[in-house]
């Protein structure tokens, strides 16, 4: 019931964030819910890398990308905004900036 939209190693490929979507229960059309954020801390040499759940996204997180110095760029969501997260310490992004208007959404 769930699928990865995005995914981001970072530049030192010891840290993968993958966006996970899935759809409304219950809807009557294809309806995608807010997606979620994971991060695998050691997705390369870790014999069972546990994920860390990030705070929720609202809409879709669309791309991801990390900076060099290891935060984390995500696009995408009500208002086609990109949101700058620090992973070390996610309760809420460092900074986001919103596209024009609303979404009609």
């Amino acid at each position: 019931g769930e699928f990865a939209r995005s995914l981001a190693f970072d530049r030192t490929g010891t840290k993968l964030v993958v966006g996970v979507g899935s759809l409304v229960p219950g809807a009557t059309f294809y309806l995608e819910a807010d997606h979620r954020l994971v991060l695998y801390p050691d997705p390369l040499t870790a014999a069972d890398p546990a994920p860390v759940p990030l705070p929720k996204h609202r809409g879709r997180a669309e791309a991801l990308a990390f900076d060099a110095a290891g935060r984390l760029a995500v696009a995408g969501g009500d208002n086609q905004e990109v949101s700058l997260w620090d992973v070390a310490n996610p309760k809420r992004p460092e900074t986001t900036v919103r596209g024009m208007g609303r979404g009609v959404w």
